[in-house]
């Protein structure tokens, strides 16, 4: 599920031709979609100029595509949390029997044969991210208390609230009286299998609403006493390209340019880590 503005064609077009592609793995059936705001406020524009509705851009690529979901909201940085949550609704409603999903944003590279390798075993990946003779056999290792709900990505622990009235990220008292947020996974990259997905969703119907997501799924994944699992092979800041660092990260932030996006891809997808 990649979080996309409303704008930002060329990006969901450049993830549908590249890692966000349905096919590229015969024995693993994957979907895409991209999760969008309301098109309140914006315009797009043709070849000359001319104004377009957004209704009809949007609803001519979904129609294209088959992989928009639109929800009602108005999206900015404030309502992170709201388009996290419909998103998740939706998971949970219409992929009952996907065994995990992929919250990400639509700025980022993603390995999907190196994701793929690492829900093989999540426990193992950062040990050895080369060692998996079959990248699609059953788990094994697995810690004997692991109940089988995943809540993984780049974890961030003792981290307090950012309490300067100059900042944007700012939390007053009112919001948040802790000293220290739970364990979190920025929203960027966020990875849930199912049962940590339907624990997490509906324990949201009883925690109260926070505007930042990754803080609240933080909050909700604290509430049902899942704990977030870290890796190293997933990055919230650009990595520097090099074939062999991009030959097991799973994740990295900072693709804003396509043609970038499009390069790695194709390079890392000959190579076979792609």
């Amino acid at each position: 599920m990649i979080k996309s503005a409303i704008k930002h064609i060329q990006s969901r077009d450049a993830i549908r031709s590249t890692w966000g592609s349905e096919d590229q793995h015969s024995n693993v059936l994957i979907k895409r979609v991209f999760v969008l705001g309301s098109c309140e406020g914006v315009q797009f524009e043709d070849l000359k100029g001319k104004e377009k509705t957004c209704e009809n851009v949007i609803e001519s690529e979904s129609v294209t595509n088959n992989d928009i979901i639109q929800i009602d909201f108005i999206d900015n940085y404030d309502n992170n949390t709201i388009k996290m949550m419909n998103a998740q609704k939706w998971a949970v409603k219409f992929c009952p029997k996907a065994d995990f999903i992929l919250f990400v944003d639509d700025d980022y590279y993603v390995s999907m044969k190196n994701l793929l390798k690492f829900l093989r075993n999540p426990f193992t990946y950062d040990e050895d991210p080369n060692n998996f003779s079959d990248t699609f056999a059953a788990p094994k290792r697995l810690p004997p208390n692991f109940d089988g709900r995943l809540y993984a990505g780049r974890v961030y622990a003792n981290e307090p609230p950012i309490r300067n009235k100059m900042s944007k990220w700012r939390i007053s008292l009112q919001e948040y009286p802790f000293s220290l947020f739970p364990p979190f996974v920025p929203a960027g990259t966020i990875i849930l299998s199912n049962s940590a997905l339907i624990d997490v969703y509906y324990a949201s119907f009883y925690v109260k609403h926070f505007r930042f997501d990754d803080i609240y799924i933080a909050m909700l994944a604290w509430s049902v006493k899942i704990k977030p699992l870290h890796s190293t092979h997933i990055f919230t800041e650009k990595q520097t390209y090099s074939r062999e660092k991009y030959s097991t990260l799973i994740a990295s932030h900072g693709f804003n340019d396509v043609n970038e996006l499009l390069k790695v891809w194709q390079e890392q997808k000959q190579l076979g880590f792609a």
